[in-house]
């Protein structure tokens, strides 16, 4: 290859341009070790901000799977005129009522929370021991299919109210989250708090 310079003389620069060539066939062991400690001080300051940022997605969504389970008891006490029990789980939460032969009868299905979430049912505040009897007509009854799975419950009257304010708190491996749950004459008021 043939090049003109400046002054108009033409100088072969064709081994010029092979030698480089040959050079720069590949990349040296510290541009190596360069790129790797650069993709390893990245890593490092990233992956714990993804962490935290999935755990607050998780978190969030089954925060508001506990507020929708809440929401739909609410409707159904009010809707069936019976008493709507809400069964917490670790890691679920279910809707039952008791009916008239005084069995556990399930209005949903089971909603798992998301992955690593589970609910601290010693730190909640405002949710019983699931009842393994009810009053009638002013007579105690046994219910006959209590779900095993379950630890806790709350329950809604037939009229739609809770007795009491309730905060649950639901926890990651890293972080907690707080739902208050609060009961006010016309509305069901749930609040998840950061």
């Amino acid at each position: 290859m043939k090049d003109e310079n400046v002054k108009g003389v033409m100088v072969d620069t064709s081994s010029r341009f092979a030698k480089l060539k040959r050079r720069s066939l590949g990349f040296t062991l510290i541009e190596i070790m360069i790129v790797i400690a650069v993709v390893g001080i990245l890593a490092v300051v990233t992956v714990p901000k993804y962490q935290a940022l999935t755990d607050h997605y998780h978190l969030e969504s089954s925060a508001q799977t506990v507020a929708v389970q809440l929401r739909n008891a609410k409707q159904y006490a009010m809707d069936r005129r019976t008493d709507v029990y809400v069964l917490f789980s670790p890691t679920s939460v279910q809707l039952f009522y008791v009916d008239a032969h005084y069995d556990f009868i399930s209005l949903e299905t089971q909603q798992t929370f998301d992955s690593g979430i589970t609910l601290l049912l010693e730190g909640s505040q405002g949710i019983g021991i699931i009842p393994s009897s009810i009053r009638d007509s002013g007579v105690d009854h046994q219910i006959n299919n209590i779900p095993q799975n379950f630890d806790k419950c709350l329950v809604f009257n037939r009229k739609g109210f809770l007795s009491d304010p309730v905060d649950l708190v639901l926890n990651s491996v890293r972080t907690s989250q707080k739902v208050r749950v609060t009961q006010t004459l016309d509305s069901l008021e749930i609040k998840i708090d950061w």
